[in-house]
């Protein structure tokens, strides 16, 4: 029988490349069910996208989204897939949990689990809530192969359901990029990430610049870059209260749309610093509460497999990974302003941390995932 993979993504481009890099290794067909152009067209940058063996299959705007699962599912049985990968699924749980039950059980099939709490919690509040808990019911029973995005999650999900099997595969492997010119005027920040407040602490970047602005020679210039779509009512509150503390020397970047992977990767991979502060304690889409890095896999992890950049990030984030000691760290708003301030006056600080970075993140490619890859897939 041929080995053929079907993915159906809803989301997260970002969680694709790697998971496909390694099953053309050993699959004769991928293909991808995504809702949006916009993921093929952000995978595009990446050569293992280039490979014939992979097929598109975008939603188009006038189809309905039961329509397009119910082609997703017909596709899957009449056409003798071996293999089915759920990599996101952000709505019409209950449909999808119905024409999950009629799979041929050949057909092996696995979820990527993005938000912990979010899976496992069943509540009945709503209608809404009440068909996601039956759909969630199905899914235990009939998916019992994992994929998550973060080192810690494997442990803490099989703790939260009996008798499944979790493999941690990045979404991203590591890829060069040319090294930082860590000297180099004006000195960039990029805070990347999609603004909203639910997952990261926005909140305390004007308390950063204010200080950081007191602090800073004439001489000294700093590029501040809001790395995720702006155009929103928080997002732009979050602006103004910025500028309002801005000195002369710092400068505001935002951006009003979403960013393509091109633009996203070009201010990523060239900044001085990243600076991701990111909430310990957050909420999922659907308001669950999540752990970031142990229940929630953390977009940011993916980023620093992929980029193996220098980060500052808040103290209380773990990853329970080697990775854990290649970030800098802070504790408190003037904290971060004042380890910004120190990569500013010593960027050989940040040169030094790049190299250990990538002395470990470049062992990330498929020889090091290749085995939890055939495991996820009992290949």
């Amino acid at each position: 029988m041929q080995k053929k993979l079907l993915i159906y993504e809803t989301t997260h481009y970002e969680t694709l490349p790697a998971i496909v890099e390694l099953a053309l290794e050993q699959f004769e067909q991928v293909t991808i069910y995504v809702v949006s152009r916009d993921i093929p067209e952000s995978c595009d940058q990446f050569p293992v996208f280039k490979n014939h063996k992979i097929k598109w299959v975008i939603k188009p705007d006038d189809q309905v989204n039961w329509s397009f699962i119910k082609q997703l599912f017909q596709e899957l049985t009449n056409e003798n897939y071996s293999h089915f990968l759920i990599n996101s699924l952000d709505h019409n749980l209950y449909y999808f949990s119905l024409q999950l039950s009629g799979v041929n059980r050949n057909i092996h099939t696995v979820q990527n689990v993005h938000t912990i709490h979010d899976y496992t919690t069943t509540r009945y509040n709503s209608i809404l809530n009440i068909s996601e808990s039956i759909a969630k019911k199905r899914f235990y029973r009939l998916i019992k192969n994992h994929r998550v995005l973060a080192p810690a999650m494997p442990a803490y999900l099989k703790s939260r359901l009996n008798g499944i099997e979790v493999e941690y595969i990045p979404g991203m492997f590591y890829r060069p990029f040319p090294s930082t010119e860590f000297a180099k005027s004006p000195f960039q920040i990029v805070i990347p990430g999609a603004v909203e407040k639910k997952r990261r602490e926005y909140e305390i970047i004007p308390q950063v610049i204010s200080s950081l602005s007191a602090k800073i020679g004439t001489a000294q210039k700093i590029e501040l870059v809001i790395l995720g779509n702006s155009n929103n009512p928080y997002a732009r509150e979050l602006g103004n209260d910025i500028r309002q503390v801005l000195s002369p020397s710092i400068s505001l970047v935002i951006f009003e749309t979403d960013i393509a992977y091109k633009t996203y990767s070009s201010w990523y991979s060239s900044s001085n610093i990243i600076w991701a502060p990111v909430r310990l304690n957050m909420e999922s889409i659907r308001g669950v509460s999540e752990i970031n890095g142990l229940s929630n896999s953390a977009g940011f992890i993916v980023d620093f497999i992929h980029y193996a950049h220098p980060s500052l990030l808040p103290a209380a984030i773990k990853f329970d990974d080697q990775l854990d000691q290649l970030f800098f760290r802070y504790t408190s708003a003037e904290d971060a302003a004042d380890q910004l301030l120190g990569f500013i006056n010593d960027p050989a600080i940040l040169q030094q941390r790049e190299e250990e970075i990538i002395s470990k993140i470049s062992s990330y490619t498929t020889e090091k995932f290749r085995p939890a890859f055939n495991r996820l897939m009992n290949l």
